[in-house]
């Protein structure tokens, strides 16, 4: 049976190259990270990264959720299978709400315009502008969440 603390991932030099490229995405220095994990100095991490110091799966859960990422993906480089399966059978669905919001957005552009261009109806003007400041917040929103989840899932 393994050991609750085994160290694992000594002298795995794609591990080190993707906890160094995450770390940095997340902005933290190797101190920050260090300092998270409750290491004394950055150079521990620097060894992680290296493959000169192994690593307990402790460790190894405390970075992946400090990170914010699967950490199937942190150890292997791939996401979770069950995770990947069901976001590439959801895709298609988010791709075409996407093009569906985009359509919208550029619908309610042209009827903008086109009632500026009138120069009537304020009213219906301030309407319009509403229902696409709205619909501007949620796609960006909505797009900024899934390409996180791309991102993170590899999806």
């Amino acid at each position: 049976m393994q050991e609750k603390n085994k160290n694992i991932l000594t002298g795995d030099k794609d591990f080190g190259d993707r906890l160094r490229t995450l770390r940095k995405e997340k902005g933290l220095s190797q101190t920050a990270l260090a300092q998270k994990l409750g290491y004394k100095k950055g150079a521990s991490i620097s060894n992680i990264e290296k493959g000169k110091t192994p690593i307990n799966t402790q460790v190894l859960a405390k970075i992946a959720h400090l990170l914010g990422i699967d950490l199937h993906f942190l150890i292997t480089g791939n996401p979770s299978p069950g995770i990947s399966e069901v976001l590439k059978e959801l895709m298609p669905y988010i791709y075409d709400n996407q093009i569906k919001t985009l359509l919208k957005i550029g619908q309610l552009v042209r009827k903008r315009e086109e009632l500026q261009a009138n120069g009537q109806d304020a009213a219906r003007l301030r309407k319009v502008e509403g229902e696409l400041e709205k619909l501007h917040r949620f796609s960006t929103s909505f797009f900024d969440t899934v390409s996180k989840i791309q991102k993170k899932y590899g999806v």
